[in-house]
């Protein structure tokens, strides 16, 4: 487990650093899925859509390696460990305690903070491709708390008198009706149902303290000016 603070970018009149959960994924291809490093030794070979994302979000390629997962053919970087996926998981950094289901494995970014995280008690996560846990879930944090689910989290059975204290959904969503439909199947099952991307609007928002890796509110406590 490890932490990155970007310092003295000189990006925003309000910040001068963003902070990261990161991963350590090997590269590896298994089916149609791919996990890729990238740096600026190999920008020539980068998906367009992560070139696209660096120069829109402001991310900084010659400070870091970012661990992205790849679909073949697919039109975006499925995730990264980046400044923005931090960002666009702040609800879950802040609701995150007691027992939590999470749908979609990815990179195990979200791994990285609930393992440390006061008060979790379990993780159980639902992943519907074999290519991303076979090429994951080997290397990504995780203790005995941790389980995973091979299944759809959009079609997954809930067992019956299932229960989480948090809920977070972070697999693809296709659009308002899929929203609708998913928020339909989990809202019954928790007090506490997120979406990533959910960052704005938030009573809290959240850095890594560069000392002890915890999580602190931010100071001042706002959404990032550039999200």
């Amino acid at each position: 487990m490890s932490w990155f603070v970007e310092e003295n970018m000189g990006w925003s009149q309000t910040y001068d650093k963003r902070s990261t959960w990161t991963v350590e994924i090997p590269e590896s291809q298994v089916g149609e899925h791919s996990i890729i490093h990238y740096t600026p030794a190999n920008e020539s070979d980068w998906h367009p859509y992560f070139e696209r994302y660096v120069r829109a979000r402001k991310e900084s390629p010659h400070l870091k390696k970012y661990t992205t997962l790849v679909r073949n053919n697919h039109w975006i970087t499925i995730m990264q460990d980046s400044f923005t996926e931090f960002e666009e998981h702040q609800w879950l950094w802040g609701h995150a305690t007691g027992d939590i289901l999470v749908t979609g494995l990815g990179i195990g970014f979200v791994n990285e903070w609930l393992i440390k995280a006061p008060g979790v008690k379990s993780v159980t996560i639902i992943e519907k491709n074999q290519d991303v846990i076979d090429m994951v879930w080997d290397h990504c944090a995780k203790d005995e708390r941790f389980t995973l689910i091979h299944a759809d989290a959009d079609t997954w059975e809930i067992p019956e008198g299932s229960s989480w204290d948090c809920i977070w959904i972070d697999h693809e969503i296709s659009g308002p009706t899929h929203i609708t439909e998913i928020t339909d199947k989990y809202q019954p099952y928790t007090n506490n149902l997120g979406f990533y991307g959910q960052f704005k609007n938030l009573d809290n928002y959240y850095e890594i303290d560069a000392d002890s890796g915890m999580l602190e509110i931010r100071d001042p406590n706002q959404k990032l000016e550039w999200m």
